[in-house]
């Protein structure tokens, strides 16, 4: 549209029919000369001020484009004053409230995003130029929901700056330090259900970390603040669980009952009552969770409250029918039980009758609550008691005897025999053996003397002397009917070398004796262990012994009885049992076909030092092929103890077999040894058939392929050459007429790639030619088709000779929108073998296809590959990609920065040593991906991925490190450790958080090796930096780090402690002084190290294997300081952190410090 004067233009913007659409076009289509308009951007500015300022008006409102035309102008006025005073106009408060409710409640995401994008960029402007706005606190809470609302629902990547500029904007913050129990509650209502939606969608994410941890400030400084005159939060939350009951998940349920669980102090109970009662009325389900979350901390809540929850829960136990909500009672139980450790002595009686009532139909939770009940008792320093109350309970129920004789509860008690004092064990032990003596032969007395007996082996060696006297007078027991004598008799002599007298040895290899008690009606499975015990010691007939147990295992069928007398004496079983017997003890261990007691015993390594058994084992297999856990274990027996003739016809059968995973591995296992023999090995046809059958098991087959292939192209025997010409031109014949082209193309593929002599040239041919003629784009194999012939190419030493080739694919497979992702990774690692390809075009074609979802390992294996090339061919071309990649992080749209980021590591590892403009340019590179980091724009993967990249290169290309860019890396280091969230679940963030701390710990290892020397300058920064990193670590439940962070850190700074150098020097001395002089430097920095970690200690809950990982760390740098900053130490730190040090010191020089001896 032409305007021929300005008048005319002002007329048609100023009318009040034109659309926002139209002023927008019209606008945009002014080429700043014609018409003459001066001051045109005021005149545009006052224009949509104007229409904004009209409510009733809300296409002006709600067009995205009028927000960016907004955006645009202001920025050419230039004029801050007169900014100030153009913005007076505006009513923003109403319009942006307005808009980003109205916003709120569209549909469409895409137009969604294009207003919020349009806004955070009239956020910002209007923050540096205009500072901030004076809200009411109402429509700031409104505009905050709003936002975080529509934030919640749309995947828009800067959604943490578009919060932080509204929060900036309004001043929010100042208004939260004068609030008042009203204001609280106004919170509550509009704020707080938006944000914790917010929170529970994000919290996972790296990039969200900052805004979050401010909306939980948020929720503490309004809900939980103490200096809140009349602060009412149990009323409060009240009210807003009734009135949004319908509407708060349950992630945002257990965010409010964490922060609660973090603000309020250890003894207020009632409150936090009060909140977990609200949030269950809500979610049921949550019980449980929320007392697990509570049991991770040092809080808890009140004896009463637990014990009524208890309580209940056994109640609901016994009424409800549902499993999962039995199972929730279970999980709610044994949290109580962690909270309150006097609920467990207090309710024994009621706690064993729900375990004896159940142990049969909820094993899993059953031993969960016993394990739990037991640690109670221990923690309570009641152990000794609970053996007294589980005697007293079989006074009440007899039947506690058979609970006790399941291995699994046995195992919880007598792995804690140990944590008995050493007058209760021998109290104890003297008890049961008198009550066991005695006429009464007590029952529930022998067996738990068993358990202890069976726990001694926990105890160290050099203690077990002193209760072996107390224990004579059990061989003394002649009533061959006292069933529960033999599990005592058996575990002593597992424990003491020679306690049996030599007359009972001699007595029990008495057949006649043996007879009476193997026809005893109240023999046991403990009374065989016992004479098997015995054959240990002499040698004796053992044949009536066998044929008992068989018969015994025969009437009572259990897989772990099998498993016991199998994994004890597989040696005399594999020498002395009958060749049947063997057969059936095996059947007995795989009852039911469950095969994981079988793998269990494959476990001892001895086993297969027993060819009687193995081959008992093998032929039991062989007739189970169709079980995938069979298969399982034929893969575990060595290779070497299958007999070559059994091995060919266990093959050909597996063969025959309808194939799958299992299948497939089982042949590649038995195959590693060539036979030659098998119809797999010497058939083609066979061959081709079972690859055809398994060609989507990928890696596999691939396995099993690469196996037999290896064997005949090695082989100098005829029969091997004719089987690969045969089947290289079968393979040949199908591609030629493009039959069967699935199994053909793959195993062409696999031929070539194994061809190390390339003998197969004529198959090379026929492949390349196959895929040029096989053209379905539609084809779920082509993506692969075109990846293979990648692979082919890349192998190649001269690409120009397949030039052809590659822009024959190139412009037969243009891409468009209907083409799959993975066809569209394909095509792009072609072309970056194209020999004219240029980087902006690559790297644009990158950046494009993350965007849509093409997964970047693929990806970057084509760009890298690309690069390594370029580096070889021309540095130039090099460094224009290096620079082209400095100059898009620089950009401040920040719209591709974590795609960019991926590609960082590959310029970084393929720079060569003469590329002197590369390595300035990769100080830049390195720059910006550290300004990236700090503005959280790096993913975990990309974040990992750069780390180790740089540890990588640290140690194969230390010329890129100059004095600036080793200390570039301790900051940077800085910032990843910040990356770290607080997470209190086992979840993607604890996995996060692992792997960016143990990747970051490695960098540190080696730079503090390779680098040391420019270092020296700043020691005070890494000991901030360290001192950053052991906060995490000490506090490793809070974020969700494990003992291997725990060892990464050790190693870390046991490196740091312990300098070696690099240095060429053939002078000792020199090595030596230097040495010296960088230990003199520690000297000064160490002590600051242990004072923070004594003060985090004591200030901090730190896990006993976090501690134990942590000790060399200490010993490490505890060897470097003398007796000067010994006092230094004292000197800084509290009485608490005195006292706490000299049990440190005093640990280290026991065990810690090196001596001689």
């Amino acid at each position: 549209m032409q305007f021929e004067s300005a008048e005319t233009l002002t007329k048609t913007l100023r009318s009040k029919i034109i659309t926002s659409d139209e002023v927008v076009d019209i606008v945009r289509s002014l080429d700043g000369v014609h018409p003459y308009f001066p001051k045109r951007e005021v005149f545009v500015i006052d224009l949509i001020l104007d229409r904004w300022n009209n409510f009733k008006n809300t296409d002006f409102r709600e067009n995205p484009r009028v927000w960016k035309l907004f955006n645009d102008t202001w920025v050419k006025i230039g004029d801050e004053n007169l900014q100030k005073s153009l913005f007076k106009k505006l009513k923003f408060p109403g319009l942006l409230q307005s808009s980003l409710e109205t916003f709120n409640g569209i549909e469409d995401t895409a137009k969604v995003q294009e207003y919020v994008e349009s806004v955070n960029t009239t956020c910002d402007l209007l923050i540096k130029s205009v500072t901030s706005l004076q809200l009411p606190y109402e429509a700031n809470l409104s505009i905050l929901a709003a936002a975080t609302q529509i934030c919640s629902r749309i995947s828009y990547a800067n959604r943490v700056e578009f919060l932080m500029n509204l929060i900036n904007l309004t001043n929010f913050d100042s208004q939260l330090s004068k609030l008042t129990n009203k204001l609280s509650s106004i919170f509550s209502d509009i704020l707080l259900l938006p944000i914790l939606d917010y929170i529970s969608n994000f919290e996972s994410n790296i990039i969200d970390k900052d805004i979050i941890l401010t909306f939980k400030g948020y929720i503490m400084s309004a809900l939980f603040n103490a200096d809140i005159i009349g602060l009412d939060t149990t009323n409060i939350l009240h009210e807003f669980f009734d009135a949004k009951k319908s509407t708060i998940s349950h992630n945002s349920a257990v965010i409010i009952f964490e922060i609660a669980m973090n603000s309020l102090s250890k003894n207020n109970f009632i409150q936090l009552e009060s909140i977990y009662t609200m949030i269950v009325d809500v979610h049921d389900a949550l019980k449980p969770d929320l007392l697990q979350k509570l049991s991770s901390t040092k809080k808890t809540m009140s004896h009463e409250f637990l014990f009524k929850l208890i309580k209940d829960s056994f109640q609901s136990l016994d009424k409800v029918t549902n499993p999962q909500e039995k199972i929730r009672d279970w999980s709610l139980i044994r949290s109580i039980l962690k909270l309150d450790i006097e609920i467990a002595i207090e309710l024994s009686n009621e706690i064993l009758a729900l375990l004896l009532k159940n142990y049969h139909f909820f094993e899993k939770e059953c031993q969960q609550i016993w394990a739990e009940f037991i640690e109670c008792h221990i923690s309570a320093r009641e152990f000794f008691g609970f053996f007294g109350r589980l005697r007293t309970y079989y006074d009440h129920d007899h039947n506690v005897s058979k609970f006790l004789c399941a291995r699994e509860y046995r195992l919880d008690i007598n792995k804690r025999i140990g944590l008995l004092s050493g007058l209760h064990l021998k109290e104890l032990i003297s008890e049961y053996v008198a009550d066991m003596v005695s006429t009464s032969r007590s029952k529930i007395s022998a067996i738990l003397l068993s358990i202890i007996t069976e726990g001694l082996v926990h105890l160290n060696p050099s203690q077990l002397s002193e209760y072996r006297p107390y224990f004579q007078e059990v061989y003394m027991i002649d009533d061959i009917n006292y069933a529960e004598q033999w599990a005592v008799k058996y575990f002593l002599m597992d424990v003491f070398d020679n306690i049996i007298p030599l007359d009972m040895l001699e007595r029990y290899k008495n057949k006649d004796i043996q007879k009476v008690i193997l026809e005893s009606p109240r023999i046991n499975l403990q009374t065989f262990m016992f004479f098997l015990k015995i054959r240990e010691y002499i040698s004796m007939d053992i044949k009536e012994i066998e044929n008992a147990l068989m018969k015994y295992l025969s009437i009572n069928k259990s897989s772990t009885f099998a498993f016991l007398i199998l994994k004890n004496w597989y040696t005399i079983i594999s020498e002395e049992f009958d060749s049947q017997n063997i057969r059936n003890l095996l059947e007995m261990l795989c009852l039911n076909s469950n095969f994981s007691l079988l793998l269990e015993f494959m476990k001892d390594d001895d086993i297969f030092e027993e060819p009687n058994l193995i081959h008992k084992l093998i032929g039991y297999l062989s007739d189970n092929l169709t079980e995938s856990a069979a298969l399982d274990v034929l893969k575990i027996i060595p290779i070497q103890c299958y007999e070559k003739s059994s091995r060919v016809s266990l093959i050909d059968r597996l063969a025959s077999l309808k194939i799958n995973e299992s299948v497939i591995d089982a042949l590649s296992h038995l195959l590693i040894f060539p036979t030659f023999k098998t119809r797999l090995e010497t058939d083609v046809g066979t061959f081709f058939e079972l690859f055809k059958n398994s060609i989507d098991l990928n890696h596999h087959s691939e396995k099993l392929l690469t196996t037999i292939w290896y064997h005949h192209a090695h082989s100098n025997d005829s029969s091997s050459k004719d089987f690969t010409y045969n089947l290289v031109n079968l393979v040949v014949a199908n591609l030629s007429k493009l039959i069967d082209v699935k199994v053909s193309f793959w195993l062409a593929y696999y031929i070539q790639i194994y061809d190390e002599k390339r003998v197969h040239s004529n198959l090379r041919k026929e492949y390349f030619k196959a895929i040029s003629a096989y053209s379905d784009k539609q084809s779920n194999l082509m993506p692969w088709l075109l990846k293979t012939l990648y692979q082919l190419l890349i192998r190649e030493a001269d690409l120009s000779m397949y030039q052809d080739v590659i822009k024959d694919c190139i412009q037969k497979y243009k891409l468009d929108g209907s083409n799959s992702n993975e066809l569209k990774i394909s095509v792009f690692m072609i072309y970056t073998l194209k020999d004219d390809s240029d980087f902006s075009f690559i790297l644009a074609h990158y950046l494009a296809l993350r965007s849509q979802g093409c997964h970047a390992m693929e990806l970057l294996t084509g760009v890298s590959e690309y690069l390594k090339l370029t580096a070889h061919y021309s540095s130039e071309k090099y460094n224009a990609a290096l620079h082209l990649v400095c100059c898009a992080l620089n950009d401040n749209t920040k719209t591709f920065h974590n795609y960019l980021l991926e590609i960082v590591p590959s310029l970084m590892l393929n720079l060569s040593k003469q590329n002197h403009i590369g390595q300035k340019l990769t100080v830049r590179l390195l720059s910006a991906t550290y300004t990236s980091i700090t503005q959280g724009m790096m993913d975990i993967n990309s974040l990992t991925k750069f780390i180790s990249t740089l540890k990588e290169i640290l140690i194969s290309k230390p010329w890129m490190f100059d004095q600036y860019t080793v200390e570039l890396l301790l900051p940077l280091s800085l910032e990843i450790c910040n990356s770290i969230i607080p997470t209190t679940d086992f979840s993607n963030v604890q996995l996060q958080n692992n792997r960016i701390f143990i990747s970051l710990c490695r960098l540190l290892s080696t730079l503090f090796t390779v680098h040391r020397f420019k270092l020296n300058q700043r020691y005070h920064v890494i000991d901030s930096l360290l001192c950053g990193m052991m906060k995490y670590v000490i506090n490793s439940q809070f974020y969700g780090l494990t003992e291997e962070c725990a060892k990464a850190f050790a190693r870390c700074v046991i490196t740091f402690c312990e300098p070696t150098t690099n240095t060429s020097t053939k002078n000792k001395n020199q090595t030596t002084s230097k040495v010296n002089e960088i230990k003199k430097i520690l000297r000064k920095h160490v002590p600051i190290l242990l004072v923070n970690y004594t003060e985090l200690v004591i200030g901090n809950s730190i896990d006993n294997e976090i501690r134990r990982e942590i000790d060399p760390a200490l010993y490490s740098m505890l060897n470097v300081i003398s007796s000067s900053e010994l006092q230094w130490i004292s000197t800084l730190l509290g009485s608490t952190g005195r006292q706490y040090f000299k049990s440190i010191y005093a640990e280290y020089k026991r065990i810690g410090k090196w001596t001689e001896q």
